[in-house]
């Protein structure tokens, strides 16, 4: 954050020079104005961070009920024990991936899961346990690859940048500077901390927040597929 916060305060530190000449007059009715549009971009920031918040938990949720899901089918049916791992493997495997290769191996994935239900369908496997599997493994892969709209993103980003340019011309002083460095400071931060949070599956060395595998991972650490026979 500190370079755009540092570029904010240098704009106002040349504004405050100019401030003086008898034409820059700032009527003080403005401070309506920036305390209404600062409330609005609150809004828009509060409700990204519930959105991307909630698909964070979603998809640990839906992580963990698909491991139940996959302990129950283990001990029901030994005998689709290879295909489960395979299967299990390769969703770790995809989750971690960076969000490009996601978006090449989600095709690859669906049919992983298509192939896996032909195996259970062999079996005559079914029931709840099953529609369950199969309903949270196709939110898991169509949700890893999705994100908030882009033209949501880009008008949040806009306003955030015309706010802070306001705030420079519009408050004076030492207190404009106070201001210009606190509020670039939070909005800023803000937006990338909520950045970070939609993209839960990023596993970078950069990302801040990522959603936990650990239900999934510690399947795969027990039930390894050379472990399973054919």
């Amino acid at each position: 954050c500190m370079p755009m916060v540092a570029l904010a305060v240098m704009g106002k530190a040349v504004v405050i020079g100019v401030e003086s000449v008898e034409w820059w007059v700032i009527d003080p009715s403005i401070n309506i104005l920036l305390g209404v549009s600062g409330f609005s971009i609150a809004m828009l920031m509060g409700s990204k961070l519930s959105s991307v918040n909630g698909r964070l938990y979603a998809l640990e949720d839906a992580v963990c009920r698909i491991t139940g899901s996959m302990r129950d089918m283990w001990w029901a049916t030994p005998e689709i024990r290879r295909e489960l791992a395979v299967w299990s493997s390769s969703l770790e495997h995809f989750l971690q991936a960076p969000r490009e290769e996601k978006l090449r191996m989600a095709p690859r994935m669906r049919n992983l899961t298509d192939d896996l239900e032909k195996t259970l369908e062999n079996y005559k496997l079914g029931g709840p346990n099953i529609s369950g599997f199969h309903r949270d493994a196709a939110f898991l892969i169509h949700r890893a690859t999705a994100t908030t709209p882009i033209a949501y993103d880009q008008f949040l980003r806009y306003v955030s940048v015309l706010y802070i340019i306001i705030q420079i011309i519009a408050i004076p002083g030492l207190i404009g500077l106070i201001s210009i460095f606190l509020s670039s400071f939070v909005i800023v931060g803000i937006y990338y901390l909520v950045s970070d949070m939609d993209d839960p599956l990023n596993y970078q060395t950069s990302s801040f927040i990522d959603a936990r595998l650990d239900a999934l991972t510690y399947w795969n650490q027990n039930h390894p597929v050379d472990e399973q026979k054919v």
